[in-house]
């Protein structure tokens, strides 16, 4: 509604779309027959998503064919930084190495007093989450890996010690700053995040936080596979959630 002119494009897309598949019902799973070199599709994926890239360094969470790009969103900028550095070394790409600069000086002005990081696009909530802590410690890790650039460090220390202040007994991670307050198994990301943090800076309390998080997650795990304490009210267990334990 707030661009009228993208509804009318994407009318004449429909439209055009709709008769094309009417008379080429033959073609018109021909994508999977398609062969492309990796690198021609990595590149093209890595052109998209510096599209994606806001002015503020940050990535968008989402694109409308209505309204484009959102809002950058902390948590994917946060775990997009690794796959920046990781094509840059393997593609001698400087570009992606920028990107990944750019998206960490965007996160370091949305961190908190207390080390953690603000849920929300754009970090509008202003409440402490875990999850977005979580992934945007693997990118500052990554940052210090790359960079070794001066505070990187502190502010992965910073988070890395919210964190492990704000675990469970158990291990879990619940309350205010957890997705619903309620303990998810996905959030093994977040112990993820802490291992490296902990071979990085050589301190073992983040690898203990660490082991202590993935205990409570293999306690989920049935024998046929499934995993248990994903716990989303109001929400489908999504198979993304799944494949975050695994990771």
């Amino acid at each position: 509604m707030r661009a009228p002119h993208r509804a009318f494009s994407l009318g004449n897309i429909v439209i055009a779309e709709t008769v094309r598949t009417a008379f080429e019902q033959t073609q018109l799973y021909s994508y999977t027959r398609t062969r492309r070199p990796s690198p021609t599709v990595l590149h093209w994926l890595m052109r998209w998503l510096s599209e994606a890239q806001r002015d503020d360094g940050g990535f968008a969470a989402y694109y409308s064919l209505l309204a484009g790009y959102s809002k950058s969103y902390p948590e994917v900028t946060g775990y997009i930084i690794p796959t920046l550095y990781d094509f840059a070394r393997g593609a001698s790409d400087k570009g992606a190495r920028i990107s990944a600069g750019r998206a960490v000086n965007w996160l370091l002005t949305l961190q908190m007093p207390d080390g953690s990081f603000p849920g929300g696009l754009h970090g509008a909530d202003g409440q402490p989450s875990v999850f977005n802590t979580g992934q945007i410690l693997q990118g500052l890790v990554r940052e210090n890996i790359e960079t070794g650039r001066s505070g990187i460090l502190a502010s992965a220390r910073a988070a890395g010690d919210w964190l492990i202040a704000n675990q469970q007994a158990d291990g879990s991670w619940s309350g205010p700053g957890a997705y619903q307050e309620r303990a998810h198994s996905y959030y093994s990301m977040v112990a993820w995040a802490l291992a490296e943090l902990s071979a990085q800076t050589n301190t073992e309390q983040y690898a203990i936080a660490a082991e202590k998080n993935l205990d409570w997650v293999l306690s989920h795990f049935r024998p046929k596979g499934w995993v248990d304490g994903i716990n989303l009210q109001g929400h489908p267990t999504y198979l993304h959630f799944i494949a975050y334990v695994l990771q």
